[in-house]
């Protein structure tokens, strides 16, 4: 969830999504990424028998709409989304794919392998 965090430039992901139905486990994953289900907080309306209704959920609530608002996204308050995360080493990891695949490509071009 840091690179959630680092990405939004928020302290803690958990300011602005709920993961409580997956406990940030992601659902979905691939070579460069994952994809997270969670819900956007700062909709009191999406309370659930799960939620715990104190004071703090309240405070969490409020910061996170008031986040939205600033960032024009409070249209998805309360919305379950899924976050699709790029790997932080997605980048040089395919590039040494590419580096791999050519190299093979031009050791077996050479055997003849490959004409």
């Amino acid at each position: 969830m840091q690179i959630i965090a680092d990405d939004l430039n928020l302290r803690d992901a958990s300011h602005l999504f709920d993961w409580h139905r997956n406990d940030g486990q992601p659902i979905a994953s691939a070579s460069i990424g994952q994809v997270y289900r969670a819900r956007v907080r700062g909709a009191k309306n999406t309370m659930t028998s799960e939620t715990p209704k104190d004071e703090v959920w309240e405070q969490q609530e409020a910061w996170a709409l008031e986040e939205l608002n600033r960032r024009g996204m409070a249209h998805l308050a309360g919305q379950e989304v899924a976050l699709k995360v790029q790997r932080p080493d997605a980048r040089s990891s395919a590039a040494l794919d590419v580096y791999l695949l050519r190299l093979a490509g031009a050791t077996l071009k050479k055997a003849k392998v490959l004409e």
